[in-house]
């Protein structure tokens, strides 16, 4: 499989979707880029099909709207997760704060299952509220995952490599855009709590974590999203499983 075809590059548009967060700019909030790209689990080791691309491709003309699942309000136009109730006023200033700053805060977390070989990235994001006592209102942490191949199938790629963030952030509603096909949103519950599963594409059923995949949790803060490529989609599950 093609580099250039991976799709596997992790997203870098954290800090201007943190920052529209912050000021409740819904329409800058793009959620990763995500165009509902990937494929789903399966048991099989197989060879991507040659016209892999071909199902992104029809996958990209299916209808997208926004939609209510599990409480959780997702799609293209959905409402960016909302603070403004917690810290209102014209002179809220925002500050980035350093790694290592948010410990303590009820949006931290470390991440209680990661699969071997992915990596945490230096640095992770967040953004306090100046006005409402300095008080953390997202935490972002990046992930970094590399290829890897079977050890008993020369070859056969297992994981497309690429990247991922977890997301926590305060909001008084359930809402998260989504850009993905609307077909592909649905139910889950991870570990007890209500949330959103957006499937990858499975080009020819191989799952190997092309694309991009969410899982959109509400929680009585606000939300926890994660988003990215490069891992199987039962991985993904684990991961959101592993938080609590």
């Amino acid at each position: 499989m093609a580099a250039g075809k991976s799709r596997g590059a992790i997203c870098r548009r954290a800090a201007p979707i943190i920052l529209a967060l912050a000021v409740g700019a819904a329409s800058f909030l793009v959620a990763c880029g995500l165009t509902g790209d990937g494929p789903e689990p399966t048991a099989d080791l197989k060879s991507l099909p040659a016209d892999w691309d071909r199902y992104f491709n029809e996958d990209a003309r299916k209808p997208r709207f926004d939609q209510e699942i599990n409480g959780i309000v997702v799609g293209p136009s959905a409402p960016a997760p909302d603070y403004s109730a917690l810290c209102a006023g014209p002179d809220v200033q925002l500050r980035y704060l350093p790694a290592g700053s948010v410990i303590g805060s009820e949006l931290d977390f470390e991440p209680g299952y990661l699969p071997e070989g992915v990596q945490a990235l230096p640095s992770p994001a967040a953004v306090a509220v100046r006005k409402c006592g300095g008080t953390v209102v997202t935490v972002l942490k990046e992930y970094h995952v590399p290829a890897k191949y079977s050890d008993q199938h020369a070859g056969v790629l297992l994981w497309s490599g690429g990247g991922f963030s977890i997301w926590r952030m305060l909001s008084t509603r359930h809402t998260f855009p989504l850009s993905g096909a609307a077909e592909r949103m649905g139910p889950i519950s991870i570990e007890g709590r209500p949330a959103v599963l957006m499937r990858p594409v499975m080009p020819g059923g191989v799952d190997i974590g092309m694309g991009n995949a969410a899982i959109v949790i509400a929680e009585d803060f606000g939300l926890t999203a994660i988003q990215g490529s490069g891992l199987p989609l039962d991985e993904f599950i684990k991961i959101a499983e592993g938080l609590y």
